[in-house]
């Protein structure tokens, strides 16, 4: 394989899809077993990387909406829609891995005592909400600007609430997963 076979995007595409495996692979089958929760830890090698990259298309979306505003060059709108639909994207992956685990761990789906999970949730149907505003309007600046607007106002939010949140949990694990040590 040629340096130049991989720059392509099909190339980048099978490395990318090579990468993904021999991380799978490590995660589910390489990786020893967590003394306090089993085997279902082992999510947490798939969820945290989808969190943090939901985190960062958050922020890259509102980064190109601000550049949209300071150099008024209409780039950056698709640019900020691509990085928020790809975050939406990954915010329901998260969503989902979070909640496999939670019943595996805590015995619930949901629960509405953690902070944590709850901001992310009202993050998350906010950037839902980007989407029908988007859509409502016709294309071009009378679209990009409440676009702007709304990407740059939901970004700032959540880092104010991911700031003052408190780190801990009011969830415990149940006595079926303390049992297994």
């Amino acid at each position: 394989m040629s340096l130049s076979s991989v720059r392509s995007l099909p190339g980048l595409a099978a490395l990318a899809a090579a990468f993904m495996g021999v991380a799978i692979l490590m995660a589910l089958i390489v990786a020893p077993e967590d003394a306090d929760q089993g085997i279902s830890q082992r999510i947490f090698y798939i969820h945290v990387p989808i969190a943090l990259t939901a985190y960062f298309c958050f922020g890259l979306g509102a980064l190109k909406a601000l550049l949209l505003l300071w150099r008024s060059d209409d780039r950056y709108d698709l640019e900020s829609y691509v990085a928020i639909h790809q975050g939406t994207i990954f915010g329901a992956l998260t969503l989902i891995t979070g909640s496999i685990w939670a019943k595996a761990s805590w015995n619930v789906w949901w629960t509405w005592s953690s902070n944590q999970l709850v901001l992310f949730l009202v993050l998350f149907l906010f950037y839902c909400a980007y989407f029908m505003l988007r859509f409502s309007l016709e294309e071009g600046p009378r679209r990009a600007r409440p676009s702007m607007r709304c990407s740059a106002s939901f970004s700032s939010r959540s880092a104010s609430w991911r700031s003052g949140s408190p780190r801990t949990s009011s969830i415990r694990p149940s006595s079926r997963v303390r049992a297994r040590r």
